[in-house]
């Protein structure tokens, strides 16, 4: 995907959407807002999001506008990089964030 490039590349950023992972993983829930402000570009966030949503990763919380649930094809194994868009075939590197 062009947008994880944008993710990756940048530790902040990459860390964010680490934790949010986490969060699913662990609590079945993630809260946005902090991942927003974090990314910090609207455009890479709706992407990121609607890549997200298209694979049904996450679906929205009908409680609250803030919080994502996990999909129903979420998958508890998902790394850090293939949820920020790159193929389980590209090569990982040691950078990757572990929470």
């Amino acid at each position: 995907m062009e947008f994880s490039a944008r993710l990756l590349d940048f530790p902040v950023r990459a860390a964010a959407v680490a934790a949010f992972l986490a969060d699913l993983k662990a609590k079945g829930i993630g809260d946005i807002a902090s991942l927003q402000a974090v990314i910090g570009d609207t455009a890479l966030w709706n992407d990121l999001r609607g890549f997200w949503l298209d694979r049904e990763w996450v679906r929205p919380a009908p409680h609250s506008p803030i919080h994502l649930f996990p999909g129903d094809r979420f998958d508890s194994n998902l790394t850090l990089r293939e949820f920020c868009g790159e193929d389980r075939e590209t090569p990982a590197s040691n950078d990757d964030f572990a929470y």
